[in-house]
């Protein structure tokens, strides 16, 4: 019946803004790790989603953290989880990521600026963002 479906339809979107709300919330609280890294990875993933996406570039606002950027301890997982989350960032708003990329650039070592460097050249090279 249709009321059923409008139910089911309810806790999928529920479940949908929790799952969202909980990666971002994570990653802001504990950007290392391995499941810093497949949260970071879902997050790019539902971001390139019709279903996810609008809500997770409107819930983006706590990832800009420099911890998740490829500044500090840097490693091959450290930077591709900064790759998911800068391509999320860029994908939600690009000049206010650029801004926000450039004021971390002038704190932190010429290394860690190439490194964003590279990453931001990368990503906007994508052709399909």
């Amino acid at each position: 019946s249709q009321i059923n479906k409008d139910i089911c339809k309810k806790v999928i979107d529920n479940v949908k803004v929790m799952v969202v709300e909980e990666y971002i919330r994570y990653l802001s609280e504990e950007p290392y790790g391995e499941h810093a890294y497949e949260y970071s990875y879902q997050l790019k993933s539902y971001s390139e989603n019709q279903y996810f996406k609008d809500l997770v570039f409107e819930k983006s606002g706590k990832l800009y953290n420099e911890e998740l950027l490829p500044i500090h301890n840097v490693d091959k997982q450290r930077y591709m989880l900064a790759y998911n989350i800068m391509r999320v960032l860029y994908r939600a708003n690009k000049d206010k990521f650029a801004t926000f990329c450039n004021e971390v650039k002038t704190k932190c070592d010429k290394m860690a600026a190439h490194r964003i460097d590279v990453l931001l050249k990368e990503i906007n090279n994508e052709k399909h963002l």
